[in-house]
């Protein structure tokens, strides 16, 4: 819950960054435009190139801004934070690494445009597979959320028998009256409480049977059947080491 809770809130924070940057940067870059134009008029410095290659990565890093954003709010959104498919690693740390890859990228291609040449198909070229590579790893990463939620479940229909069982056989000690029952059933819980979680399509006739079992011993219980009751519960504790043996040669 904790976890959640510290997610959820480096989540804001970072948005809230995200956005203070985007107006620190959009100001930061039109005042530079727009001085250098400024000083270029009044002769101070010779005039700058400013072609596709510079206003391609300006219009990139503004993509970046939006993905970014766009992933931290899904993560605020998500129940569990996103991971890739590669290396495992939090969505956040990859949107991080790629806004500051893009970042460097762009203020380099920049650079080389105003003083130098306007590479602008290497520019594109190199920012769109940028673009590409962090759009796939998030693509990744709710395959691999959908993937681990489809593991969870079924992992949780298959340990369910148990826990289910387990609670069955406490109730039918605590309903007994008679001593004896009473602690046989809470002997048949301790078989329970160690038996193996995990279980298998081909034991569930057996679980079946198990359950039945402690379905009638519960009526015995609640009519007064100390003999049924024993027997039923002896019945129930033999189908389990079965169920229990037949788990460890499937695994």
């Amino acid at each position: 819950m904790e976890n959640k809770k510290s997610m959820k809130t480096r989540s804001i924070i970072s948005c809230v960054v995200l956005a203070m940057f985007f107006m620190v940067y959009n100001i930061s870059f039109f005042l530079f435009f727009g001085y250098t134009i400024y000083l270029t008029k009044i002769g101070e410095i010779f005039p700058l190139n400013y072609g596709v290659s510079y206003w391609s990565s300006y219009a990139f890093v503004i993509l970046a801004f939006v993905v970014v954003g766009v992933t931290l709010l899904v993560t605020l959104l998500m129940k569990s934070e996103l991971k890739d498919a590669f290396l495992r690693l939090p969505i956040f740390i990859h949107s991080i690494a790629f806004f500051i890859f893009e970042l460097i990228v762009s203020s380099v291609f920049m650079a080389l445009n105003l003083f130098w040449f306007d590479l602008w198909f290497i520019s594109i070229t190199v920012q769109l597979v940028l673009l590409a590579i962090h759009i796939a790893v998030i693509i990744s990463s709710f395959f691999v959320k959908s993937h681990i939620k489809k593991v969870d479940d079924k992992v949780k229909d298959k340990t369910n028998f148990i826990r289910l069982l387990k609670v069955d056989v406490d109730l039918i000690a605590e309903m007994a009256t008679d001593n004896e029952v009473r602690e046989a059933y809470i002997g048949l819980s301790e078989q329970v409480r160690y038996s193996d979680p995990m279980s298998h399509e081909s034991l569930f006739e057996l679980e079946k049977q198990i359950l039945e079992c402690l379905s009638f011993a519960k009526r015995c219980v609640e009519q007064g059947k100390s003999d049924a009751a024993l027997k039923n519960c002896e019945i129930a504790s033999r189908l389990l080491f079965e169920r229990n043996e037949k788990t460890k040669v499937l695994k």
